[in-house]
């Protein structure tokens, strides 16, 4: 069993879906965060108030410039593409 890389919930190996770099830095760049974030409430245990956008590309900057893969559940995928797909003219399969 696998975590999603974005919202952290559980996902099975053949729900497990791909996203490149590319397409979760250039979602982040114009504005996008997951309507869930489970880290950022463990973040407010230890006193860090940063808000959810800053926390999501706080993350995000972690991995740009890895080339990394995404391992992430249907719904986050949908999510992301939804807005990829809404805010760069529909090419987010483009990569």
């Amino acid at each position: 069993m696998s975590i999603c890389d974005i919202c952290g919930n559980s996902i099975e190996g053949q729900d497990i879906h791909s996203l490149t770099e590319e397409q979760v830095v250039r979602a982040t760049s114009d504005g996008f965060v997951p309507s869930t974030l489970p880290m950022q409430g463990f973040a407010e245990l230890f006193g860090l108030s940063l808000s959810k956008a800053d926390h999501w590309r706080g993350t995000v900057s972690k991995y740009k410039g890895t080339g990394a893969k995404w391992g992430v559940c249907m719904h986050c995928r949908s999510e992301i593409m939804s807005f990829l797909d809404s805010h760069v003219g529909g090419n987010s399969e483009t990569d």
